[in-house]
C-alpha cells in the first residue's frame, strides 16, 4: 500500500501520477471519503475505556485526535488489501505524518488502559496496521511544489514521518518554473538551487522532480524510520542520538526535547521531540529507562540527549555499563 499526500493542492495531480507510474497495477482510493459501513465496524473497538482514574470516550478521542476517521479508514483499507492481495494507492487529504502520529497515540492510550476489553479490541484493530508500517508494507510518497515555503514544510513533514516510523518512498517536487512560460532566469536558478538543497537536507530520503511534464518513477528503497543510537561518553553517561532528516528546517530554538513515560515503574520510556505541530515519541532502550535525562543538544537534523543512572533503579552491585 502506498499512501500519497501533498503539501499544496497544486501538487496533488503530479504526485498521484507519479504514484501510478511507480505502481502501475494499483487502484486509487480516497481516504477522505465518508466512512463505509465496514469502516464503521472497524471503529467498534474505539468506543471508550478508562485508565489511571480517567475516563475516555469516543467523543473525547474524536475531539483530541482530529484524524481519527482517517486512522479507522486506514485500518479497514489495510485489512481489505491483505485479504485481496491487491496493490492500492491511498490518497490522503491530510498529512500522513499526522495520521501516523494519531495512530501511535491511539495505540499508546490502549496500552495504558491495559486489560480493559475496549482497549484490547482497539489494540487488535491497530496491531496489523502498525506492523505493516514497521516492516515497510505501507509506504508514503509526498508531493510539493517548488516554492520555498512548501519545500520547508516538506522538510518538517518528512522529519515527523521518519520520527513516527513511516517508511518514506520519496518526495516528488512538481515541475520547475520554465523559461518558455516567462519565468526570469533568476527565479528558475533559485528554484533549482532550492530543489538541490532539499535533496541534500532529506538524504537518504529519495527526492525527485518532474522533468518535461513527466512525473518520475520512485524505484528507490523506502527509508524506514529515524536513525537512533546510544553510546557511552567519556564521563560514563549514556548519550542517545536521534536523526530526523529535515528537522533542521525548524531551527534549534523551535524544537523542544523532553522525556515521557508509559510505564509507572520507570520515569522514562520515550524521548519526546516536539516541533511545528508534531510530537514524536521515540522509544528508549531498557538501560536508558533506568536513567534520568540531564542535557539535550540539537545540531542540524540530530537530537542528542545525555542520561545518567537514576538512584533506586540501579542495585549497588550492578554494572551500569550494561545489562546483567
Amino acid at each position: 500500500m502506498l499512501l500519497v499526500s501533498a503539501i499544496t493542492p497544486s501538487a496533488r495531480d503530479w504526485v498521484l501520477e507519479s504514484a501510478t507510474n511507480t505502481i502501475s497495477s494499483a487502484r486509487i482510493v480516497h481516504l477522505s471519503r465518508p466512512a463505509s459501513p465496514t469502516q464503521a465496524r472497524e471503529g467498534d473497538g474505539l468506543r471508550g475505556f478508562g485508565f489511571a482514574g480517567a475516563q475516555f470516550t469516543s467523543a473525547d478521542l474524536v475531539g483530541g485526535l482530529s484524524s481519527l476517521r482517517q486512522v479507522i479508514g486506514l485500518v479497514s483499507l489495510w485489512n481489505d488489501v491483505r485479504s485481496e492481495h491487491s496493490d492500492v494507492i491511498v490518497w490522503c487529504d491530510r498529512s500522513v505524518a499526522e495520521i501516523a502520529m494519531d495512530l501511535h497515540s491511539l495505540a499508546l492510550l490502549a496500552e495504558a488502559a491495559g486489560t480493559v476489553d475496549a482497549a484490547q479490541n482497539m489494540m487488535r484493530s491497530l496491531e496489523g496496521l502498525r506492523e505493516a508500517l514497521s516492516d515497510g508494507q505501507i509506504q508514503w510518497l509526498l508531493g510539493c511544489p517548488p516554492q520555498s515555503d512548501a519545500l520547508e514544510q516538506a522538510r518538517i513533514e518528512i522529519a515527523a514521518g521518519a520520527g513516527v516510523g513511516v517508511p518514506i518512498r520519496g518526495v516528488l517536487v512538481a515541475p520547475m518554473p520554465r523559461k518558455r512560460d516567462g519565468w526570469p532566469a533568476a527565479v528558475r536558478a533559485r528554484a533549482r538551487e532550492e530543489y538541490d538543497a532539499l535533496a541534500m537536507d532529506l538524504h537518504p530520503v529519495p527526492v525527485l522532480r518532474s522533468r518535461s511534464g513527466r512525473p518520475p518513477v520512485f524505484d528507490h528503497p523506502a527509508v524506514s524510520a529515524a536513525e537512533a543510537s546510544t553510546v557511552i561518553d567519556a564521563r560514563g553517561n549514556r548519550v542517545m542520538t536521534v536523526t530526523l532528516p529535515g528537522i533542521a528546517a525548524c531551527g534549534a530554538d523551535d524544537v523542544r526535547v523532553g522525556t515521557w513515560s508509559l510505564d509507572p515503574a520507570y520515569s522514562i520510556t520515550h524521548l519526546l521531540i516536539e516541533f511545528d505541530r508534531f510530537t514524536v515519541r521515540y522509544p528508549v532502550d531498557s538501560v536508558v529507562r533506568r536513567c534520568s535525562a540531564v542535557d539535550a543538544v540539537i545540531a542540524d537534523d540530530t537530537v542528542a540527549v545525555s542520561f545518567v543512572p537514576e538512584d533506586g533503579q540501579w542495585p549497588d552491585d550492578h554494572d551500569r555499563g550494561g545489562e546483567r
